[in-house]
């Protein structure tokens, strides 16, 4: 079940989105309904317990970052027409998608696009959800790849890195994630360390169809998450290697015959080299 929160705004304007979106479907908490999205006006002070959040009227200081949609638009009927939207198109696909433990479509191709500014705070958002749901287990947890590095343009998909005490903890983590709007994808995962060995790990994905995300937990004996860390705190620092690294990757993007597979495949021996000059100036921060 997906919940919605709603904040911000009026009392008046708050209880108005909430209606809304009873009359789309969406059930309030009480209503005694097990299957479904619910909503209400979220009072709490923290969060990172719902899935999805829509702040009404115009984010102001700390308030920008603790919504994943606003509305504030001049008109009222442009905000009912975009919570319609946003409910039938994302809303609903992810409350499925949820329930039935599918991740959201994918891209089959990769593209590329300019840096956005606000990828640093819908990671932490993303974060924040996934330390929510997972408690405990988590050890640290990271923003990585190129949408973690300032400047850097990238397919819009945000990495998570998730560092547990052991596989045993990823698989725990990997099935408290759906609580945090996430899907575990079944099978075995290796994340490939740059001393020429493979590690296990779990991945989970977005079931949001709005918000493509990969998150990797890997367990605290595995090379790979350091390895992480020291290629995004390298691109971070290296105007050279942003200029490289992103050069190749809209080439790759580019070629007619790579899918978003082979995309990441042709990357894998630019990002070992990359790793290897990094290694002597560097520690991941």
């Amino acid at each position: 079940m997906l919940r919605i929160g709603v904040i911000g705004g009026s009392p008046s304007d708050v209880q108005g989105v909430v209606a809304h979106f009873v009359r789309l479907g969406a059930v309030a908490p009480g209503d005694g309904a097990r299957d479904g999205i619910t909503v209400d006006e979220s009072t709490d002070a923290d969060l990172r317990s719902v899935p999805f959040v829509v702040g009404c009227g115009a984010p102001i200081g700390r308030d920008a970052d603790r919504a994943d949609v606003w509305l504030g638009g001049d008109d009222a009927r442009d905000d009912a027409a975009a919570l319609v939207k946003l409910w039938h198109r994302r809303l609903v696909p992810w409350d499925a998608n949820l329930t039935a433990g599918t991740r959201a479509p994918r891209r089959r191709t990769a593209e590329i696009v300019e840096p956005d500014p606000t990828w640093s705070h819908q990671a932490a958002r993303l974060m924040g959800r996934l330390e929510y749901a997972l408690g405990d287990l988590v050890e640290r947890i990271d923003h990585i790849g190129s949408t973690s590095v300032p400047g850097l343009a990238a397919k819009d998909l945000i990495d998570i890195q998730v560092v547990v005490a052991d596989l045993s903890a990823a698989a725990a983590a990997a099935d408290a994630a759906s609580g945090a709007g996430f899907v575990r994808v079944s099978g075995a995962w290796f994340g490939p360390g740059n001393e020429g060995r493979t590690h296990r790990e779990e991945v989970c994905v977005d079931a949001d169809p709005g918000r493509p995300v990969n998150v990797n937990i890997r367990p605290l004996d595995s090379p790979v998450w350091r390895d992480a860390l020291l290629f995004r705190t390298w691109l971070r620092e290296s105007d050279e290697g942003r200029r490289e690294y992103e050069a190749l990757k809209r080439s790759l993007a580019a070629h007619p015959d790579l899918d978003i597979d082979g995309y990441g495949d042709a990357k894998a021996s630019w990002v070992s080299s990359a790793l290897a000059r990094a290694a002597g100036t560097q520690r991941p921060s």
